[in-house]
């Protein structure tokens, strides 16, 4: 007798294509974006198909930053400005941000990489080839409280900062747009986008 809800967001299918609009599930439409800032909530909604019909309640909020980075060295240097400016010049604290990549940690050139100037990204979860190490979540430790987490757009999936920065998004990728609408919607209040040309130009 016990009811089991499903809150599902057929846009988010990005390990897989989606079949739960195909158990024959009563629907019950939500209507508000409680997360996102109305410009995230307009750039999302363009990802989202017939996925996204909700009002967002945040009004305001600041323009997505779109940063032309066309390889990594550029991708390296632009995140490194970004998190500069993010700390020093408008006092966001570590724990507000979170830097999500399209690629794999252990392919990734910015978690290689970790320390951008004074800031350094961690991630307890991973070792330091960022193989995750298979710990329950309530057994992984706590993020230090100087450090900015760094972690997949696929791992970061449900969860939320106010600031989120997106890179290392490939043009080619077969999912690009999910990856795009998964991790864009990750960021309540400021989302920054580094990425090549090509990528820039969807979410423009």
């Amino acid at each position: 007798e016990d009811v089991l809800y499903v809150f599902h967001d057929p846009a988010q299918a990005i390990y897989r294509e989606d079949a739960v609009g195909q158990l024959g599930l009563v629907e019950f439409p939500i209507g508000m974006n409680c997360r996102n800032a109305r410009p995230i909530h307009e750039l999302v909604a363009r990802f989202a198909g017939e996925g996204l019909d909700a009002v967002p309640l945040l009004e305001g909020g600041r323009p997505p930053e779109l940063i032309d980075a066309e390889d990594e060295a550029a991708t390296l240097e632009a995140l490194r400005r970004v998190l500069h400016r993010l700390r020093v010049d408008e006092d966001v604290y570590p724990w507000q941000i979170a830097v999500l990549t399209g690629a794999r940690l252990e392919e990734s050139a910015v978690w290689r990489k970790r320390r951008f100037g004074n800031e350094v990204l961690a991630n307890p979860a991973v070792d330091d080839e960022g193989r995750h190490l298979g710990a329950a979540a309530h057994e992984v430790p706590e993020l230090p409280t100087d450090a900015i987490l760094c972690e997949t757009i696929r791992r970061f999936k449900g969860l939320e900062r106010p600031v989120v920065v997106l890179v290392e998004l490939d043009p080619e990728h077969a999912k690009l747009e999910q990856l795009l609408y998964v991790g864009a919607s990750r960021a309540r209040e400021h989302l920054v986008v580094i990425a090549p040309a090509a990528v820039l130009d969807l979410v423009r």
